[in-house]
């Protein structure tokens, strides 16, 4: 019998904080590769001239993918549907 457990390494980085922290690390060093490799030498960017600003950009663009949605964080009980136990539907029929 197949149980769907992760296994123990990728649990570790499935834990919310850690990876959080991974897609940080991860979003700042794409933000200062994309600066090294294609930024704005001119100074005319805003963002891409300077590689602490695209360094910045890049983690929050990572922190953003990376932070747990709140339907994670919610339990697993099943759902029930709001319109049939209230006795009211929200649906109308037409045609």
């Amino acid at each position: 019998m197949k149980t769907n457990r992760m296994p123990k390494w990728l649990a570790f980085f499935w834990r919310p904080k850690v990876r959080i922290v991974l897609s940080i690390l991860i979003g700042g060093g794409l933000g200062f590769l994309y600066w090294y490799k294609i930024g704005c030498a001119s100074g005319g960017c805003p963002i891409t001239s300077d590689p602490w600003l695209t360094t910045v950009f890049g983690a929050l663009m990572g922190a953003s993918i990376g932070w747990p949605s709140p339907d994670q964080n919610k339990s697993s009980a099943p759902e029930t549907d709001e319109t049939e136990s209230s006795g009211s539907s929200a649906k109308s029929d037409v045609g």
